[in-house]
């Protein structure tokens, strides 16, 4: 996971947000939720409306805001509520955020995985292991804070699943030599379970790009040593690459670069 600028501006296009038809009609289902409350049946023609979708695709580089696998033709994946719509786990009582189901800064592009309840099969002649993803779990560091209906006050929650739009990924988040996240708080720890950031693809995934860039820092830091600079700037641009916020799994390839001491 690596941190994402929620209406980035793009050179010759302005700020990544839907167009103006699409954010006047959640504007409108929204007023309508605040009116029906907790019965409110969430639209999710509006919420995943292909204009979302492509917004939310280029904001985070055809990326899952949470484990930073591809997204996009050749792979599926969900507009993801932040904050869930229509329940939450381990609170029978709560409707779901229902009021945020068409808030633009509550969505989140998510690949199945980790938004879905899936078993983490590492192949398909390997046996199954435990099931896990997001789903509607959305724990709080203290759940007597949590908002109940529309009229709470949101700023009191403390969230444990990091939000890539608002907190800094990198300082809760980091990998060690065999491609596994590690939590460095405990709120990362709660996202790498939450979002079953280790299952067994993703991290053999991560570990194709950490080989990768080890290499890469093992070649430059050759080159230093004879003073070979052509072979230095080529090293220094294909780590630019692999470090890029476009790269799949660059908070992997940034840990490297940071601390290359525990991976060379």
């Amino acid at each position: 996971m690596i941190r994402g600028i929620r209406d980035r501006i793009v050179a010759g296009t302005g700020a990544l947000t839907p167009v103006k038809s699409w954010l006047d009609a959640a504007q409108t289902a929204t007023a309508r939720a605040l009116l029906e409350g907790a019965v409110h049946k969430i639209d999710d023609d509006i919420y995943a409306h292909l204009e979302v979708r492509k917004v939310l695709e280029k904001l985070f580089e055809q990326k899952c805001a949470y484990c930073e696998s591809k997204i996009g033709i050749n792979a599926d994946w969900d507009v993801e509520h932040y904050r869930p719509k229509g329940k939450v786990a381990k609170n029978s009582a709560h409707p779901g955020y229902y009021w945020l189901a068409y808030t633009w800064s509550n969505l989140l592009p998510s690949c199945a995985f980790c938004n879905q309840r899936r078993h983490d099969r590492a192949s398909l002649t390997e046996g199954a292991g435990p099931a896990a993803g997001k789903m509607d779990q959305f724990p709080l560091e203290i759940e007597q804070d949590r908002c109940m209906s529309h009229t709470g006050d949101l700023s009191i929650e403390r969230p444990m699943l990091l939000n890539p739009c608002v907190d800094e990924p990198e300082l809760h988040i980091a990998f060690d030599p065999n491609g596994s996240a590690i939590g460095l708080t405990e709120r990362g720890q709660k996202t790498i379970e939450i979002c079953h950031l280790n299952r067994k693809r993703l991290r053999d995934d991560r570990l194709e790009i950490l080989d990768a860039v080890k290499q890469l820092i093992k070649i430059r830091q050759q080159a230093q040593v004879i003073g070979d600079q052509n072979v230095n700037d080529l090293a220094d641009k294909a780590l630019a690459k692999f470090t890029s916020d476009t790269a799949q799994y660059a908070g992997v390839a940034r840990a490297i670069i940071r601390n290359p001491v525990l991976f060379v």
